[in-house]
């Protein structure tokens, strides 16, 4: 156990519950809230220049399972990601989220 411990704090981590800090971006794929940069529409012109940035490098993670993209999350560890999830569908989980963190509520 201490082993653990000081691996852990060697990588400068700690132990997250996934089932309150995370946020549901569709068909069973989640990121952590805390990770959460932005949230763009794809259909506006910088959203489709951000995508084919990223596109090109292996930063790209599309969580759409074919659908058509309706919201691309950023998030702190440089990567973007698709969703078929509204993106004011996200906002609103994300405030909820973070309601539910002030109130003390636990998942």
């Amino acid at each position: 156990m201490a082993g653990q411990k000081q691996r852990r704090q060697d990588l400068g981590t700690k132990p997250v519950n996934l089932g309150t800090a995370t946020l549901p971006l569709g068909f069973g794929n989640f990121v952590m809230r805390s990770q959460v940069v932005s949230v763009c529409i794809p259909n506006s012109a910088p959203g489709k220049v951000l995508r084919d940035k990223f596109r090109g490098k292996e930063r790209l993670l599309d969580f759409t399972c074919g659908r058509r993209v309706r919201s691309m999350v950023l998030t702190a560890s440089n990567h973007l990601i698709l969703s078929s999830v509204n993106a004011e569908t996200v906002q609103t989980r994300l405030e909820e989220l973070a309601a539910n963190a002030e109130e003390g509520v636990t998942g």
